[in-house]
């Protein structure tokens, strides 16, 4: 069994249900703490530079467990069945992104 810490951005507001904020700040403390990876808990695919993660993936000898996906909805008010097209068609591809995303690194979005 493998453990993971959810982590999200600087910024995430304080409702985010997550442990640590701060993607630099969190990886070395993470795997200092003994885990095994990390849950990104993203807003969009853009917070997190994909070459950087990987770097620091390779350094600390972690791996992302899932993208968790709360904040989209949370956060920015985006979710699938809104009833403004609009912001379904941004919804979509929100999620496209973090779909790409995962699938780099383990392929698992919740």
């Amino acid at each position: 069994m493998k453990i993971a810490v959810t982590v999200a951005g600087s910024e995430a507001k304080e409702s985010a249900f997550v442990v640590w904020r701060g993607f630099k700040e969190s990886r070395k403390k993470a795997s200092e703490c003994g885990y095994d990876g990390v849950e990104l808990a993203l807003k969009d695919a853009s917070e997190i530079d994909e070459g950087r993660l990987k770097q620091w993936l390779e350094l600390y000898g972690m791996e992302v467990s899932c993208i968790s996906t709360g904040q989209v909805f949370a956060d920015r008010g985006m979710y699938f069945t809104h009833q403004n097209p609009v912001i379904h068609r941004e919804t979509v591809g929100v999620f496209a992104g973090l779909i790409k995303l995962a699938s780099v690194f383990g392929g698992k979005v919740i």
